[in-house]
């Protein structure tokens, strides 16, 4: 028989041994690992609510702000006009659709000029919530708003908007918001058609 060319080890270290140095590992690399702490409760969100004034009848006036500071409205809604022709009577509402004007009249009651497009940010929805946004289609029932849309403090501008909407659809509110639609606060007017 030859002799064991590696010869085992000494056993130096017994059962205690071994349970220390695995608790001295253990809590080691406990020391390492970051403790994980319950996060602190969230502090309470305040949620702003939209400011919209409640919605005016056709005839009726609504004040709207805009997202400059000083910028701020009265729109009226003083008509709408169903059924409409195209000024120059070629363009039409398109195949099943008619064409509706709606007047306003936009005062600035603001302290900085009011400057935008009042199409842009009218709207009309029917009584199954389709939305609508305007053509910029001249009617035969009045003028449409000037394409330069400034008006000073103090100062106001009247025209028509013109939609397009499908022959059959009732019509339910004219909706208007300023910086193009992107205002915080949007006007409605409840509509009787």
């Amino acid at each position: 028989m030859q002799p064991n060319m590696y010869p085992r080890p000494a056993r130096d270290f017994d059962k205690r041994t071994w349970a220390g140095t695995i608790v001295a590992v253990v809590g080691a690399v406990g020391l390492a690992i970051p403790v994980m702490k319950a996060a602190p409760a969230p502090a309470a969100v305040v949620v702003e609510q939209n400011t919209a004034p409640a919605p005016a009848a056709v005839g009726g006036s609504l004040t709207l702000h805009g997202n400059r500071d000083g910028e701020q409205v009265t729109v009226t809604v003083l008509r709408v006009a169903d059924a409409v022709q195209a000024a120059d009577g070629v363009c039409g509402p398109g195949e099943g659709n008619r064409f509706v004007a709606v007047q306003l009249r936009i005062a600035n009651t603001g302290t900085v000029v009011y400057d935008d497009l009042p199409d842009d940010g009218t709207a009309l929805v029917d009584t199954g919530g389709q939305r609508f946004d305007a053509r910029f289609t001249a009617t035969t029932v009045g003028p449409a708003f000037p394409a330069a849309g400034k008006v000073a403090t103090g100062a106001s501008t009247e025209g028509y908007v013109t939609f397009a909407v499908p022959a059959a659809d009732r019509l339910a509110t004219v909706q208007f918001t300023m910086d193009s639609g992107f205002a915080d606060e949007t006007g409605e007017w409840q509509l009787t058609t």
